[in-house]
C-alpha cells in the first residue's frame, strides 16, 4: 500500500506539472508551436508571419513536416494571425528574444511569409516590400539566414483585381533582388489555384496539410542546396543534416558528362525504387530567376531544339522549339495554369501533324478524338493565311442546338452564326444560309429544271416537273 501511495502521489506530480505547462504556454494556434528535438542541437528554424505560418487548422502538420527533414532542428513558431508585415516587424525585437543563434556552432534560420494580409487589406506593393526589407535586415542582423518567400494567391487577391495586380507585383520585387535573403520559396508554382482542395482549405485562403508539406519540401531543398561533401572532407556546416545530397555546380559552372571529343559514349542512368507518385521528379529543372528553365538537344552543326518553360510567355508556357529560344520558332506549345493550349508547328516553315495507325479493328475509338466535357461546342477552325473573316471556316457540334453537326463562318469559331450546312441527329440535312447548285447530273440534264429528284438506287436527276 504504501508503495501505491507513492505511485499514485508521483503520477499527480507529474500530471499537475504537464497542465502547468500548458496553461503557462504563449497564446499560438497551435500547440506545436515549439518542437524540441535535442537540446544541444545548432540548428535553429524561427518562422514568422501570418495565420498560413501559424497553421490554422491543421494543428501543426507543418512543423511535423519539417520535423522530417530537420528531425533533430530547435523549431519556435512565433506567427500570430492575421498581421501585416509592419505588424510583424514591430514585433520581432520582442518575439525574436531567446531564439537567437548565440554559441558558436548554432545555425540559425528565419522562415517569413508575409504580405498576404497587406495585399488583402490594399496595401500597395511599393510599401509591403519595404516593410518586408527590414524585417529581411532585421534577421539577419541577428544573425539568422533568411528565407523568403512570394505569396500564393487567395480568394481575396484574385477576386479584387487591384489586389491581384499588387500581389503580382510584389512577388516580382521579391524575385528582383537576392541579396537581401539567403534563400527564396516561391510557393505560388504549385499553390496557385484557391479552388484547389488539396492545397486550400474552404476559406480558399488557408493551406492544407498536403501544401504544407511541399512547402516543407521546398524549404528543406533550399537550405540544403550546398556544396557535395564527401566522407573524406567532411564539413561542419552539414552536421546533423543529409549530407547525401550531391550539389554540383554551386559556382555557376558549366557541369560535364562524359569528355567532349572523344569517341566513347557517356551516359548518365537515374535510378529510383519510390512507392510516391508525388513526392518528387527523377530529374527537375528549377528556374529561380527571370530566365527560362529548359533542356536543349544538339547535333552539331546540324540542328538544336529546346524544351521546356517559357518564362516570359503569359501563363508560363511549356514549348519545344527550333532553336534555342523558347519565344521563336514555337512547335508545340502548351499553356498552363488554368487551361491548356497546344499549337503544332510555326509560322516560318511548312508543318504537318499526322497520326499512322496500324489496326485491323474498324470498331472502338477512333484515331482522333475531341469530347467536349463542358456545356461548350466540341469544333475545330480553319483559317487561310491567318485573315479573320469569310476565310475562316467551323466544323464541330452545336452543343445548345440539339447536338447538331455543323459548318458555319467566321472567326469567333460560332457554330451557330453564318451556318453553312447542319445535319441533325436524325441525319436530316439543312442548309440553312445557302443553296445547293448541281453542276451534273446522271442522265440528261435539262436546263431551268426545277425539280432535283432521286432515283431507288441514289441516283439524282433533273425533272421539269415534279418527281415521278
Amino acid at each position: 500500500m504504501r508503495y501505491s501511495i507513492k505511485l499514485l502521489l508521483s503520477s499527480f506530480l507529474i500530471l499537475t506539472s504537464f497542465f502547468l505547462i500548458l496553461s503557462n504556454s504563449s497564446a499560438v494556434v497551435s500547440t506545436f508551436d515549439e518542437i524540441n528535438y535535442s537540446s544541444d542541437y545548432n540548428l535553429i528554424l524561427v518562422m514568422d508571419g501570418d495565420s498560413i505560418t501559424a497553421d490554422v487548422n491543421n494543428h501543426g502538420v507543418q512543423l511535423r513536416s519539417l520535423s522530417g527533414y530537420f528531425g533533430k532542428a530547435r523549431f519556435h513558431n512565433i506567427a500570430i494571425p492575421s498581421l501585416t508585415a509592419d505588424q510583424i516587424r514591430n514585433k520581432y525585437s520582442t518575439d525574436i528574444v531567446g531564439y537567437k543563434p548565440s554559441q558558436i556552432n548554432d545555425e540559425g534560420y528565419y522562415i517569413v511569409y508575409a504580405g498576404i494580409n497587406d495585399i488583402m487589406f490594399s496595401q500597395s506593393a511599393d510599401s509591403t516590400y519595404l516593410e518586408l526589407k527590414d524585417i529581411w535586415a532585421q534577421a539577419r542582423a541577428d544573425g539568422f539566414k533568411v528565407v523568403a518567400f512570394t505569396l500564393a494567391p487567395t480568394i481575396f487577391t484574385e477576386t479584387i483585381g487591384t489586389n491581384s495586380q499588387e500581389l503580382v507585383k510584389l512577388n516580382k520585387l521579391i524575385v528582383s533582388d537576392a541579396s537581401l535573403y539567403d534563400y527564396l520559396v516561391r510557393p505560388e508554382f504549385l499553390i496557385n489555384n484557391y479552388t484547389n482542395t488539396v492545397y486550400y482549405q474552404s476559406d480558399q485562403v488557408h493551406w492544407t496539410p498536403e501544401a504544407y508539406k511541399q512547402v516543407a519540401r521546398m524549404i528543406y531543398n533550399q537550405i540544403e542546396a550546398r556544396p557535395f561533401q564527401t566522407s573524406a572532407s567532411p564539413s561542419s556546416t552539414c552536421s546533423g543534416l543529409n549530407c547525401q545530397d550531391l550539389i554540383l555546380n554551386p559556382a555557376g559552372k558549366k557541369v560535364y558528362i562524359g569528355a567532349r571529343g572523344s569517341n566513347l559514349d557517356s551516359s548518365l542512368n537515374i535510378y529510383e525504387n519510390s512507392p510516391n507518385t508525388d513526392s518528387h521528379s527523377g530529374i527537375s529543372i528549377e528556374q529561380e530567376g527571370l530566365g527560362d528553365s529548359k533542356i536543349g538537344f544538339l547535333l552539331k552543326n546540324i540542328a538544336t531544339y529546346s524544351i521546356g518553360l517559357d518564362n516570359l510567355a503569359q501563363g508560363s508556357k511549356f514549348r519545344l522549339v527550333s532553336g534555342t529560344n523558347l519565344s521563336r520558332n514555337i512547335i508545340f506549345e502548351a499553356a498552363y495554369p488554368g487551361f491548356a493550349l497546344f499549337s503544332i508547328g510555326n509560322k516560318l516553315s511548312p508543318s504537318q501533324f499526322r497520326i499512322t495507325t496500324n489496326d485491323s479493328n474498324n470498331y472502338g475509338d477512333s484515331n482522333i478524338i475531341l469530347e467536349q466535357l463542358g456545356s461548350g461546342d466540341p469544333r475545330m477552325q480553319f483559317i487561310v493565311n491567318g485573315i479573320y473573316g469569310l476565310k475562316v471556316w467551323n466544323i464541330g457540334v452545336d452543343y445548345s442546338d440539339a447536338g447538331k453537326f455543323k459548318i458555319s463562318q467566321g472567326a469567333k469559331g460560332r457554330l451557330e452564326i453564318q451556318t453553312a450546312l447542319e445535319i441533325d441527329t436524325s441525319a436530316n440535312v439543312r442548309l440553312p444560309t445557302g443553296k445547293l447548285t448541281i453542276s451534273q447530273l446522271s442522265g440528261n440534264y435539262v436546263a431551268g429544271s426545277a425539280y432535283v429528284c432521286v432515283k431507288n438506287n441514289g441516283e439524282l436527276f433533273a425533272s421539269e416537273t415534279a418527281c415521278p
